[in-house]
Formats: C-alpha cells, sequence, structure tokens
C-alpha cells in the first residue's frame, strides 16, 4: 500500500511516525533517499495502531536539493561544557549508519514547508536535515 505526503501544499500533512523502528539499509536512487525498515515491524507500538498487519516499511524522500546535512550528538566534556552538542559530519556517512554495529532506530521526524528533519539514534542520536516536496510510505 502506497500513501504519499505532500510537503509542498497550502496545508501540511500529519505523517505517522515509526518510533523505535529499525532501519535496515538507507540508499539513494533517483533523488530519493530511501530507508528500508525490519520485517515484523507492526510489533513496534507506533505501528500496531496505524497498520497492524504492516510485515514492513519503506519510505522514499524526494529531494528537491541533492544536498542535505548529517549531524552527529556529542556528549559534553564535563570539563569544558554545560551540554552537549550537534557536530556536522560528512553526509555520505548516512549511508553507513544502518550498517552500524548498534541498531539504527528512527525517532521522530519535524515537518516544515519542503523540509524535513529526521532523528535517529544508534549508540548515539543523529539528526537528518533535508529538503523534499513529498515523501511516499510503501507498506508491505
Amino acid at each position: 500500500m502506497l500513501e504519499t505526503y505532500f510537503l509542498n501544499g497550502d496545508i501540511l500533512p500529519t505523517i505517522p511516525v515509526p518510533h523505535d523502528c529499525v532501519i535496515e539499509n538507507i540508499t539513494i536512487e533517483n533523488q530519493c533517499i530511501i530507508f528500508s525498515f525490519e520485517q515484523n515491524i507492526s510489533y513496534h507500538g507506533s505501528i500496531k495502531n496505524i497498520k497492524p498487519d504492516a510485515e514492513s516499511l519503506v519510505i522514499k524522500f524526494h529531494l528537491t536539493d541533492e544536498c542535505f546535512s548529517l549531524y552527529k550528538w556529542h556528549d559534553p566534556i564535563k570539563l569544558f561544557a554545560d551540554e552537549g552538542f550537534y557536530k556536522c559530519i560528512d553526509s555520505s556517512e548516512l549511508f553507513k549508519l544502518a550498517s552500524m554495529k548498534y541498531k539504527l532506530e528512527y525517532l521522530y521526524h519535524y515537518v516544515a514547508y519542503q523540509s524535513l528533519i529526521i532523528e535517529m539514534c544508534a549508540s548515539t542520536t543523529f539528526r537528518l536535515e533535508l529538503t523534499a516536496d513529498y515523501m511516499e510510505f510503501y507498506w508491505n
């Protein structure tokens, strides 16, 4: 089942969040960043209520700008700072995150006009900022 959410209209959509679901693969193809999620995804509470029969999910973000930013959270260094911070890292690292030692989980997203901020977590938190005109959810 395909669901399309347009981010360039007068009214922004309410988009489901696959909170805590494991991202198994991240690729880029035809101006789209593609997140492929784990099998048996409906055991997560965030999916069980909206798609109880879903086996898996693929999300495609159609980019309006090929450039995107990836940030990695750094905990505070007690001697020098009271707060942690995000540090920009090479955007090509995005495609390696799903194959890290720790499982990469989708936490949440913020939606604005042709813009998304996506928070993910593995050994630390990662933030992806991109510009997109629509996103597609492919439920299997």
